[in-house]
């Protein structure tokens, strides 16, 4: 009688015994399929607060100068900080101009101002309405070249085409009177300039 007894004790045993790792395995299953979800919710808050934009709107500069602010004022009156890279010290030389950017916006965990990280900008016309042209000064025998970034070249002339010559490998914007008898003979008569970037 005592020997049936432990081998119903035993019995019993192993089958709370397997239950056991049922349930353990039952909500190993549930609960890593459940922090897979967490993972995508979190992965899909992130693309909604980080999302590719295109703004216009003008540059101002805030703070001082160790610390720069750069502020991306666009026309419904939201301000976008502009997060510093090569491309943010760039649109810093741009305080007060007008421009088109192409990046990303997002709000650091839903909260506080909204950062722009720029990968490209574009340069609106200035008042006088010229559109400057953007490119890097290069010295050419004697003579003054602005070279864009699609390759096009601008002979510069003018007075201040004399001064660009001391920027060479310079990232900058010209305005000017131009002229163009064909396509490898351009010539712009510089009137105005800044300098986006020194030689990198």
């Amino acid at each position: 009688m005592g020997v049936n007894v432990r081998r119903i004790l035993i019995a019993r045993g192993m089958i709370v015994l397997t239950l056991i790792l049922i349930f353990c395995v039952a909500g190993m299953f549930v609960f890593g399929c459940g922090g897979a979800n967490t993972r995508h919710a979190a992965e899909k808050d992130k693309i909604e607060r980080e999302k590719a934009i295109e703004l216009t709107g003008t540059i101002s500069v805030r703070g001082s100068a160790a610390a720069p602010i750069i502020l991306l004022q666009v026309d419904d009156g939201i301000a976008y900080t502009v997060q510093t890279s090569q491309v943010g010290r760039e649109l810093m030389r741009l305080e007060g101009m007008r421009v088109v950017v192409q990046g990303n916006a997002r709000s650091p965990e839903g909260k506080g101002p909204t950062l722009l990280d720029v990968h490209t900008y574009r340069i609106l016309p200035l008042d006088t309405g010229e559109t400057p042209v953007v490119g890097w000064i290069k010295g050419s025998e004697g003579s003054c070249v602005l070279k864009e970034e699609d390759g096009t070249e601008w002979k510069l002339t003018g007075d201040l085409a004399l001064v660009l010559m001391d920027f060479d490998g310079a990232k900058v914007w010209v305005v000017g009177e131009r002229s163009e008898t064909d396509p490898s003979s351009r010539e712009i008569v510089v009137t105005g300039y800044g300098i986006l970037a020194e030689v990198y």
